[in-house]
């Protein structure tokens, strides 16, 4: 078909003008289009092969072929960068087709390019779910592979990826897609359960999983900031750099060792510090339980429980 509509296009004048019209996603469509048709007196035909140039404002230029219908597609994220984050700006359309040019003006923002992908990922995420409802964890995979490539920043995609890898026995990837995850969604209420199960996942891995830079700066802020006696700053710092590395020990055992000396020091509630000091020292002995200072954690949580206990028992009022 593509080929009888060119060899129309060129019996036609060369005088016909080109129209230009922008397509906007929607649906199952993830692209940008650019349709281009040869416009007559007697109407229009579209043009397939048409070489049609995008020119964003920062001078950038983005060129593809129309397919057979006439529509040359562009990928959003491939405009986004170029475009500001609000507020419109001109995007300047070209085209040629056989012998015929034409011009056109498009007003788009890049978050409107963005939530276009955006709505693209949520709807593969969204097949994803299903696929894995149904135990096809092996398609769901790639949806959710697909989502990302669309919206990286999407965490559902990115905990249902890890969730998938961990189904199908891919514990490198799924440990490491659910630290993506928390450093996307640090305040997720299942931080605790999750950190502690990527623990469990590294610990069998060969080679095990590369400490990030920044998680070890933050690790050493957080000692500055403690010995300085700058403590929240401290304990912000050693959960940062939790959320980066869960499998590290190190930051649950300087966390839980300052909230139990805050605790037996009375510096603030005891129950708050001493439940946040034994939530990181048993995440400490999770991720390391064969270290030779497990010993000594043991022994501390045992303390903090039984001063925890102390404090919960009923208190008898005896009467003169």
């Amino acid at each position: 078909m593509a080929a009888s509509l060119l060899a129309l296009l060129l019996a036609l004048p060369a005088a016909a003008e080109l129209r230009l019209e922008l397509r906007r996603p929607g649906g199952a469509e993830t692209a940008l289009g650019v349709s281009v048709s040869r416009v007559f007196r007697s109407g229009s035909v579209p043009c397939p092969g048409a070489r049609v140039v995008l020119t964003l404002p920062s001078g950038l230029e983005s060129e593809e072929k129309a397919e057979a219908s006439g529509t040359a597609r562009f990928d959003p994220r491939n405009l986004s960068y170029s475009l500001p984050p609000t507020g419109a700006a001109t995007v300047r359309a070209k085209a040629e087709c056989a012998g015929s040019s034409g011009k056109a003006d498009f007003s788009l923002s890049g978050s409107e390019l963005a939530s276009y992908s955006r709505e693209a990922s949520s709807k593969l995420t969204d097949d994803g779910v299903r696929l894995a409802g149904s135990k096809r964890f092996a398609e769901a995979r790639l949806r959710f592979f697909q989502a990302l490539e669309l919206d990286p920043a999407s965490a559902r995609a990115r905990f249902n990826l890890a969730l998938c890898a961990e189904r199908l026995g891919l514990l490198r990837l799924a440990a490491s897609e659910y630290v993506r995850y928390l450093s996307l969604h640090p305040e997720a209420q299942d931080r605790t359960s999750l950190g502690r199960k990527v623990a469990r996942m590294a610990r069998g891995l060969n080679p095990g999983l590369p400490l990030p830079k920044v998680a070890a700066d933050l690790f050493e802020t957080g000692r500055s900031e403690a010995a300085a006696g700058r403590y929240n700053q401290g304990l912000a710092a050693f959960s940062a750099a939790q959320v980066l590395a869960p499998w590290w020990p190190e930051p649950y055992r300087a966390s839980g060792l300052l909230r139990e000396s805050l605790a037996m020091r009375g510096k603030g509630a005891f129950a708050v510090h001493a439940e946040a000091a034994l939530s990181d020292l048993e995440a400490f002995l999770e991720a390391a339980p064969g270290d030779t200072r497990a010993s000594d954690i043991r022994a501390r949580t045992e303390r903090l429980r039984s001063i925890r206990s102390g404090l919960n028992a009923p208190q008898r009022i005896r009467i003169k």
